[in-house]
């Protein structure tokens, strides 16, 4: 069984990102190898991505994300999130981070890559 991967924006967002070359070429070469993973988003990271205001870019990024399997974003995990900014391990300021990261641990995704 492969191991299961969730994506953060962030790392769908450096596939076309031209401010950082070095790192949009690290991102291009790591989405071939995708196919050796389950990979996961979630509901957030769609929405994330939905706000993109270029159009062309925004079809290209939800284009990449067409086939990866999307997670809801549960109570359970809302609690968890605030259970990371509660316990000062995530400032308030990224709860959206921490919610990333519940929405990952609540559905016992093997790797975070953000």
């Amino acid at each position: 069984m492969r191991p299961s991967l969730y994506l953060d924006t962030s790392v769908i967002s450096a596939y076309y990102d031209e401010r950082e070359p070095g790192k949009k070429a690290q991102t291009q070469d790591f989405w071939k190898k995708l196919g050796d993973y389950q990979v996961f988003i979630s509901e957030i990271t769609v929405r994330e991505l939905g706000k993109t205001q270029d159009a062309q870019r925004k079809g290209h990024l939800l284009a990449l994300i067409e086939r990866f399997e999307v997670l809801g974003l549960t109570s359970a995990a809302e609690e968890l999130a605030d259970e990371y900014v509660k316990s000062l391990t995530i400032p308030e300021k990224y709860r959206g981070d921490a919610l990333h990261l519940a929405i990952a641990s609540v559905n016992g995704i093997d790797i975070l890559v953000i």
